[in-house]
C-alpha cells in the first residue's frame, strides 16, 4: 500500500467511525464497536482500487462500509438465514390464509398450506421465537435499558478512548503494510 493510499484510508476513517457509531447505538452490547470499525476500514481498503475520485467516492464508500458492517452482523447472528427465510414464508402464509379465511389460522392449516409436517412447523416456530427472545435478552438484560438505545448523540468517555486507541492501532497497522 502506497503512502497516498494510507493517507486516503485515514482520511475516510471519520466516515467509517460515523457509520459504525450510528449503527452501534441500535445493537446489543455484545457487538464490539471496534469490530464494526475494523470491517469498515477493510471495506475502504478493498474499495481503493475501484474508487473513482471523480464520481462521488464518499457515496460509493458509504455503501461499501455499510455493506461490510451488515455482512459482519449477519455472520454473528445466531438465527440462521434459513430460520429468517422460514419466518418470511410463515408470515406470508399467515397473511394469505387469514385473508382467505377471514380469521385466525390453526397450526395444522398453516402446516398444510406450507406443505410441512405440523411437528416440523412447530420446531421452526420455536426456533423463530427463540431468536427473538435471545435478541430481547441481549438488548434488555445486559445492562442496557430501552432508553439507552436512543441515548444522546454525544460521545461517551468510553467511545472517545476507544476511538483514540483504534486510531493509533490503525496507524500502526497501516504503516506495516
Amino acid at each position: 500500500m502506497t503512502a497516498e493510499e494510507k493517507e486516503l484510508v485515514l482520511s475516510y476513517l471519520p466516515l467509517v467511525e460515523q457509520i459504525a457509531y450510528r449503527l452501534y447505538r441500535h445493537l446489543p452490547r455484545s457487538v464490539d464497536i471496534r469490530d464494526l470499525i475494523g470491517y469498515g476500514v477493510l471495506a475502504v481498503v478493498e474499495a481503493l482500487p475501484k474508487l473513482d475520485k471523480n464520481k462521488n467516492p464518499t457515496a460509493y464508500l458509504k455503501l461499501r462500509i455499510k455493506g461490510a458492517m451488515y455482512d459482519y452482523l449477519r455472520s454473528i447472528d445466531f438465527a440462521s438465514r434459513n430460520i429468517r427465510s422460514k419466518e418470511k414464508a410463515i408470515k406470508h402464509a399467515l397473511e394469505k390464509l387469514s385473508m382467505e379465511k377471514g380469521g385466525e389460522v390453526s397450526d395444522e392449516e398453516l402446516a398444510q398450506f406450507l406443505g410441512e409436517d405440523p411437528e416440523k412447523l412447530k420446531e421452526d416456530l420455536q426456533a423463530i421465537s427463540f431468536s427473538y427472545l435471545m435478541s430481547l435478552e441481549e438488548i434488555f438484560f445486559e445492562g442496557r435499558s430501552y432508553e439507552e438505545l436512543f441515548e444522546s448523540k454525544e460521545e461517551s468517555p468510553e467511545e472517545i478512548v476507544i476511538k483514540k486507541d483504534l486510531r493509533e492501532k490503525l496507524l500502526k497497522a497501516i504503516e506495516k503494510l
